[in-house]
């Protein structure tokens, strides 16, 4: 379950994904919180950060600047490392969800998003609504469903489609319950930021 700390961190944090200074900025939460893992190891620079990440130097410029103003992270030399702050978002989002990689998938060369902290959908209904979610996010493709009592729930699903997702899903080996969204790898950071918004909407 997260908590109130935790949800006022991540509805702070949310705005990122909102046009600053006349644009949508060209990093997502996912390369923020990423970002504040991978430099809790070590402070790093922006020349690590850009190729960890995959984003422009540019960018990761922007980014850095932006984790130091809002004091997610603290300026080391040249690079950066997390702030108590940082550390506090990176747990809290690492609590809320978790990304499957290199896993049987029913979209070709997809990636599973794990959300224990949200029921999966009942019905069609519900299905729709975290749908728009992603959708309103730029990611079209996804397959919802989930885990409940340990068993596969995909409302909608039939035959032989079903059949293979139950399938990718025992793969994951969730044994209580959680939200499971399938999704194209390059809908990743997208996807990260629905789930985001999702939690601090429905469940904060």
């Amino acid at each position: 379950m997260i908590g109130g700390e935790e949800c006022r961190l991540l509805k702070e944090v949310i705005g990122l994904s909102s046009p600053r200074r006349g644009g949508a900025p060209t990093y997502r939460l996912y390369h923020v919180v990423k970002a504040l893992e991978h430099s809790a190891r070590q402070p790093l620079g922006r020349h690590r950060i850009s190729a960890l990440l995959g984003l422009g130097e540019a960018s990761t410029r922007t980014l850095m600047e932006w984790l130091i103003e809002t004091g997610l992270a603290l300026k080391r030399g040249r690079g950066i490392e997390p702030s108590e702050k940082g550390l506090k978002l990176v747990k809290a989002m690492n609590k809320l969800l978790e990304i499957q990689e290199n896993i049987a998938s029913p979209i070709r060369g997809g990636v599973a998003v794990v959300v224990p902290t949200i029921d999966p959908p009942e019905d069609l209904t519900g299905v729709y609504k975290i749908r728009d979610y992603l959708v309103m996010e730029g990611c079209r493709i996804s397959v919802i469903g989930g885990v409940k009592e340990g068993k596969p729930v995909f409302p909608g699903l039939e035959g032989e489609l079903a059949s293979t997702i139950y399938e990718a899903v025992e793969d994951l080996g969730i044994s209580d319950r959680a939200l499971v969204i399938f999704i194209p790898r390059e809908c990743l950071y997208n996807a990260y930021n629905a789930v985001a918004r999702m939690v601090a909407e429905e469940v904060c």
